[in-house]
């Protein structure tokens, strides 16, 4: 049985803990508005759902095709999407044994460049402790 816009719209809604009201406040309509939805969102709606909930995907809330959450990209992330062999659903991530080496320089090169910025804040904070150590003799 295919689902309706407004439960699949529920659905999300529930996935990411989401109250109507909370919803509604957000893209400005009535708590009801959930509520009253029948086969379709009003564009200026829909845009208003895509700017403030830029993960849903709205292929898949007006259609049902698809996944529900968009993939993300990230710096930093292993959620990158565009990583042959990498699926990520929703929590899940399911990696092809052919992707772990493009995996694994991906999480090297985000190690190396988070040690270089802690390398950063380590002189930062030394420069400012100098200077407060100096202020205060």
């Amino acid at each position: 049985m295919e689902t309706t816009v407004k439960e699949r719209l529920i659905e999300y809604l529930k996935c990411k803990g989401i109250s109507k009201t909370e919803f509604g406040e957000r893209i400005g309509v009535s708590n009801a508005y959930v509520t009253s939805i029948r086969k379709s969102i009003q564009p200026d709606k829909l845009q208003a759902i895509a700017l403030n909930y830029p993960d849903l995907n709205t292929s898949w809330l007006l259609t049902g095709e698809g996944e529900m959450l968009k993939a993300t990209q990230s710096v930093g992330d292993i959620t990158n999407s565009n990583v042959s062999g990498v699926n990520v659903n929703g929590k899940e991530i399911h990696i092809n044994p052919d992707a772990y080496q493009t995996l694994l320089k991906i999480v090297e090169s985000n190690q190396k460049t988070t040690e270089k910025f802690q390398e950063q804040i380590d002189r930062l904070i030394s420069v400012i402790e100098k200077k407060y150590d100096s202020e205060n003799r």
